[in-house]
Order: structure tokens, then sequence, then C-alpha cells
């Protein structure tokens, strides 16, 4: 992984920030395939190196993934071995330099997950696992060992894993010890469910497009992905604090009564991180005398705000938009982002558009983007 800022510092929202993210499918006989650990990663990474995502650097984002092979030729991977690899580097920049890598480390793992007896660290169950003798790297302590090292000033972890418990030890990854956090140094851990609890695979739209195909997912990192994407707040931040109430509140609504998850995640509100702010152009501030202003609090308690593309016919057109209920205008500024498309963000309920010479259309706008032609 370059350490550095490829192409200058304007190239890059986040040219600070690095990622480490795994994702597993396929172990060896005896341990049940996946279907959708490396679909997790693979939308994780795809979600960093966003320019309107994460933001980060490509060369900065270290993906490994375990595939499926039919043949049975391909290694069983990541190892143990290739994780520490991922992380060591870091350490060695400290040395060398004296001063911190980065602002952010992002680790990410999907695959099969366990727990220990005791304590509540959750460990991801690496590739070169044995049904009776699993090699493991314990996701929460991983990242705890690299925050208390002055390497970033923050630290998320996201782990899209069981915790069911299993009789074997956790194999830490080998890092230099524990020195001092940062200063006023944050982190974020969000787990897919309790302790002793089995994380669930879906068939589910697009993360990013629901128009896109859908694909075997983790409930948790669909619903992580989605509210990094979309649970802005009332002054137009996506922080810890409201993608943890996004995540659980949308993992509740993916899942039967009887399937039901709840992740965890901590700290809670102390060191809130914030992890995107909309340009002020985008900012979905309402107009005085139009929207009650208790509808920017309701969004801020419902933890999301959906972008919503509007393609109009006649590219400098205007168009309006309309509340549902009582038909009051509401006033936004949008934001242009193609010939004839317009970005704007809206709080999930009924909305009435129109454009210049048009007839209204009633829109409903949920959670996921969405796309509506006028």
């Amino acid at each position: 992984m370059p350490m550095g800022t490829a192409g200058g510092a304007d190239s890059y929202p986040a040219p600070d920030d690095y990622a480490v993210v795994v994702g597993i499918n396929r172990y060896r006989e005896g341990i049940t395939t996946l279907n959708g650990a490396v679909n997790d990663a693979s939308n994780f990474a795809r979600w960093l190196k966003d320019k309107d995502g994460g933001g980060l650097d490509p060369t900065h984002v270290t993906t490994m993934l375990g595939h499926c092979s039919e043949d049975g030729t391909k290694p069983y991977v990541p190892r143990h071995r290739e994780f520490e690899e991922a992380l060591i580097p870091f350490y060695n920049v400290n040395e060398r330099t004296g001063q911190p890598v980065g602002r952010r480390l992002y680790i990410f793992m999907a695959g099969h997950g366990t727990a220990l007896t005791f304590g509540n660290d959750c460990s991801l169950v690496l590739g070169d696992s044995y049904p009776n003798l699993l090699s493991l790297v314990t996701g929460t302590r991983a990242a705890e060992m690299i925050f208390k090292a002055p390497l970033f000033k923050e630290v998320v972890l996201f782990m899209a894993c069981c915790q069911e418990v299993a009789q074997s030890n956790s194999n830490d990854p080998w890092l230099p010890p524990v020195i001092q956090p940062l200063a006023n140094a944050s982190y974020f851990h969000g787990i897919a469910v309790k302790w002793g609890k089995k994380a669930i695979e879906r068939e589910l739209p697009s993360p990013f497009d629901p128009t896109e195909p859908a694909s075997w997912q983790s409930v948790f990192a669909h619903a992580v992905i989605q509210g990094l994407r979309s649970a802005y707040d009332d002054e137009g931040r996506i922080t810890s604090p409201m993608l943890r109430n996004f995540v659980k509140s949308r993992v509740r609504e993916l899942l039967p009564a009887a399937d039901r998850q709840s992740p965890t995640f901590s700290p809670d509100d102390d060191e809130p991180i914030v992890f995107r702010e909309r340009p002020p152009a985008m900012d979905a501030r309402m107009a005085a005398g139009t929207t009650p202003a208790a509808a920017l609090s309701q969004t801020a308690q419902a933890g999301t705000l959906t972008p919503v593309d509007i393609v109009v016919s006649d590219p400098a057109g205007a168009f309006e938009i309309l509340d549902g209920k009582d038909l009051s205008r509401i006033v936004l500024n949008a934001a242009q982002v193609a010939q004839g498309v317009f970005r704007v963000y809206l709080k999930p309920s009924l909305y009435v558009l129109r454009a210049q010479g048009q007839a209204p259309q009633a829109v409903k706008v949920l959670t996921e983007p969405q796309r509506v032609v006028l």
C-alpha cells in the first residue's frame, strides 16, 4: 500500500485516509461457503474509492478477497500473514518519519465470524482455516491496537460477521506494542450482531443504485453502505451517531421479526466521526415560510435524507417540489450533476414534482436513492 498522496491533495476528497478491506466466501470443505461476503467487501471498497463517497485515493485501499473456485486450485486466502502485512507498513512509516500516517483508517471484514466464550470480541475466520482448527483475527482487538498507536486520528471498524461462540483461540495480529493514541483520537466500531448471534445474508438490491442487478449481501453491510450514502442530519452531515441509528432501523426494515438482528456500535456519541458533508450547493435547507421547520428535526430523528435525481427534458427549465400532504412549496438548493439532471435531498415522504409546462407527478421518496423523470 503506497503511503502518501498520489496525484496531489486536490485529487481526492480524503487524501489522508486509508483502508484495509477483507471479504471471504470460500473456505475448506467442512466450513460453509458464503454467498455475500466478497460482494460486501467489493461494495465497501467501491464506496471508499468513490469521490462522492469515502473519497479515498484508490492506492490507499487494500482489498483482500477469498473467492469460490470450482476446481479447488485457488489458495484459501487471505491468511493471517497477509492481514498483518497490510497493517505493518503503517508502523514502518511512523517509525521512519515520527509522524502520524494519516487522518483515518477503515477496517472492513466480511466472512464467517466467531466470538470467544469470554469477553465481547468478534473474530473473522480467515481463509486458511480448517473446520477443527480455525485461524482467526479479532477485528476489535486489531482496531484497538491500531488506535492506541500514534498512527491515525480516527479508526473505523465494520464487521459483517457472525458472533457464534467457538471453542477456539483467537490469533491477534502480530503488531508492535501499543504506545498511546494521538491527542483527541477517536474510534467507531460497528458489528453485525450481538455476542452468540448469527449474521444473515440476503439477495438485495445494489446499495448504490436500485436499478443495478441484485446480489447476495450481508444485511448489515448493505445497511452500512446505504447509511454512508444517505444518513444526513439536519446540518448536512453523515456522522457516526446518525449512521448507527440508520443501520439499526434499516436492518429492522429488511428482516422479518423472526430473523431480527441487533447490530452493536461503540462508542455512542462522545466523539462523533463525520463521514461526509454535503457541499453547500447540495444543502437541503428549506426556505422559511414553506414546509414547517419541524420537518428537519424529524429528519434528524429518522436518520436520513434521500438523494433524488430529477431528470427534466429542458435543462434550463424550472421545476418545483410540493409537499404531498398540503401542497406547500418546498424550496431546495438543487445541484446539477449532469445535463438535465438535478440532485436534491429529501426526507422520506410523499411529494408532488412539477416541471415547467408538465403535468404534476406524485412521487414517494423512500430511503434508497432514486431517479425521477419529469
